[in-house]
């Protein structure tokens, strides 16, 4: 269980729709990276694997 009083930094959070394996549709919460984290870890990574 997310507890959302303690999510990461650079996360959000968003509604998502979730089928169960019986077709009934429910909606749930999930944590998502920012735009700007996205961004971060990307530069990073092209810094790291730079020749």
């Amino acid at each position: 269980m997310i507890d959302f009083h303690l999510s990461w930094p650079g996360m959000h959070h968003r509604k998502t729709r979730e089928q169960t394996s019986t077709g009934k549709v429910y909606y749930t919460t999930k944590q998502w990276l920012t735009k700007k984290a996205e961004c971060h870890i990307r530069e990073v990574v092209k810094e790291r694997l730079a020749p």
